[in-house]
Parts: structure tokens; sequence; C-alpha cells
């Protein structure tokens, strides 16, 4: 898997239009705000509303994607 790793990091990831990547923590499964033990997830843009108001801490995370 690291030779995977090492090969596909030199390829940068196109998102398209309408498509928002939050950092999820991989414990909780909520919002991250750190980048320790989480990932980017992928989410329509016009449900990232639904998820800032399911975490408690949507006001920091609202500054960060505005």
């Amino acid at each position: 898997m690291s030779y995977s790793k090492d090969k596909l990091s030199d390829y940068s990831i196109d998102v398209p239009e309408g498509i928002a990547a939050i950092r999820i923590d991989k414990e909780s499964g909520q919002v991250s705000q750190s980048f320790e033990n989480s990932v980017f997830e992928y989410f329509l843009e016009e449900n990232i509303n639904d998820l800032l108001s399911s975490d408690n801490r949507s006001s920091d995370l609202k500054e960060i994607l505005n």
C-alpha cells in the first residue's frame, strides 16, 4: 500500500464543482478541525448546511468554509 501511496501522491485531485471536501474524525465520524486521526470526505455543497447543523462546533466550521 505504501508503494501506491507514494506513486499517487504526485497527482492532484480535481474536485468537481458543487462538491466540498470536509475533514472528518475517523473515530467519531464528526467534522474535525484537526489533522490528527482524520480524513477528507466529500459532500455535495447542498448538504453542507445539514452537516453543519448536526455538528456542535458548526460556527467554527462555517468560518473555515466561508
